[in-house]
């Protein structure tokens, strides 16, 4: 066989240059955000993802009849990470400037009440952290976000989750590695350009209460509220000296308590949103309906008493139907879990005006709001346990239909096609049975 050795040679140089052209281009994102970062632990992090990108070479498939396809794959995917994360990065930078200025918006006085806020950018003088070829937006002279040290857990959380479908889908070539990857990159672009607000699938009211970021993602109302509390309490009880100082402690002490439990209840509730979005087109294709999803709330003064059937049921399957047994509320838009156990004590509370964040400032509305969170949380676990065990089964059904030209034929004369899919239907089920207790 005749090899064009001057034409294998072409393909490798110019093959490998599109690589590494790309390959930079990926590297100067990351670069870029390493300027910013000012915490050690986050450079450390940040410097091994690049150290990572800069180690990535192409996976050569040998049973492949040529490696530019090899090549050509490995590209598509860093062309795709590459605008992934210019388009998160920069995202992240105008959310950085809307809320310095914000914060900043009736200027800097140099008093001590401005101690501890994000210092101010001046927005004169654009300059480019890349060079002449910049891969993030430019920034302005003494420009500095921290915040985009989140660009190390973005690309691990891609790498997490090319690890987890290259075991799910039992990739085994470099090929059928690096499509799965191209899927995966593809797909996340695709979400992120019609990734909505948070909160967009709840109710209003709870997006007003909860997720409106009017006062609480404002530091200066906050700071406002918590100095007019503690001049109202001296000019009530006359604190002073010692007295003062503890109760100025301990007030924003409090404040400090309700902006973390917003925020993780807030950043449960998010997750909580994407993963019933992916129950619910999950459980359309296994032929479920979206009601297994919600419970509806009942005072306990009104439950009435159900008879425990002596034999219970094997297989959900058996309650598909059944009217009678399984509640069939679907609300119109998604509750917080702690509506579905408590919905006229516990979960109500809001966040949306200063009185509101006053009223929340005791320790019983403390501990409510703990509960509230502690609910949301079991909800998400629950969730992604729901949603491991159904894709599980899910991908054990196809594996087995897949596979349905293997079953026993000796009995297919005088057995009729019925039949044989019943058999079939129990056998999957039985399947998924072991696997979940496993």
């Amino acid at each position: 066989m005749d090899v064009d050795r001057l034409a294998v040679l072409l393909d490798i140089w110019t093959c490998e240059a599109e690589f590494l052209e790309h390959k930079i281009h990926l590297l100067n994102c990351y670069l870029e955000a390493y300027q910013h970062v000012t915490d050690p632990e986050e450079q450390s992090r940040l410097a091994q993802v690049i150290t990572d990108v800069m180690h990535r070479r192409p996976q050569i498939d040998f049973t492949a009849g040529y490696f530019v396809q090899a090549y050509r794959d490995t590209i598509v995917c860093l062309h795709s990470h590459q605008q992934l994360i210019k388009l998160v990065l920069n995202n992240q930078i105008d959310e950085q400037r809307q809320y310095l200025e914000r914060i900043w918006r009736e200027g800097q006085n140099g008093c001590s009440s401005e101690y501890g806020l994000p210092p101010n950018y001046i927005p004169k003088h654009l300059v480019s952290v890349g060079g002449s070829r910049p891969s993030l937006k430019s920034v302005y002279f003494l420009e500095i976000h921290p915040s985009l040290c989140l660009a190390s857990q973005l690309y691990e959380g891609l790498e997490r989750a090319c690890t987890e479908l290259f075991e799910l889908h039992r990739a085994k070539t470099p090929s059928q590695r690096v499509k799965l990857e191209q899927r995966l990159m593809k797909m996340a672009l695709c979400r992120w350009h019609m990734l909505a607000a948070p909160g967009t699938t709840y109710s209003s009211q709870i997006r007003r209460d909860l997720f409106s970021d009017g006062f609480m993602e404002d530091p200066v109302l906050v700071r406002e509220l918590g100095i007019s509390v503690v001049r109202s309490a001296e000019e009530q009880e006359r604190k002073q000296g010692k007295d003062r100082q503890l109760f100025m402690l301990k007030m924003f002490c409090t404040l400090l308590e309700l902006v973390t439990l917003r925020h993780r209840i807030i950043e449960s509730a998010s997750e909580t949103e994407h993963l019933s979005q992916l129950y619910k087109s999950l459980a359309r294709v296994m032929g479920y309906d979206d009601v297994h999803l919600y419970m509806r709330p009942v005072q306990f003064e009104f439950a009435v008493r159900k008879e425990i059937p002596k034999q219970l049921p094997v297989f959900i399957t058996t309650l598909q139907d059944d009217k009678q047994n399984v509640d069939r509320f679907a609300p119109n838009s998604l509750p917080l879990c702690v509506q579905e156990i408590d919905e006229c004590h516990i979960g109500k509370f809001s966040f949306q005006s200063n009185e509101a964040v006053l009223q929340l400032m005791n320790q019983s509305s403390l501990e409510n709001l703990q509960v509230v969170l502690v609910c949301q949380v079991v909800h998400k676990n629950a969730l992604i346990g729901a949603l491991k065990q159904a894709s599980l089964c899910y991908r054990t059904e196809k594996l087995d239909q897949s596979s349905d030209t293997d079953l026993p034929l000796q009995h297919e004369g005088s057995t009729s096609s019925e039949t044989r899919r019943c058999a079939l239907a129990t056998r999957n089920r039985s399947t998924c049975i072991k696997k979940m207790k496993l």
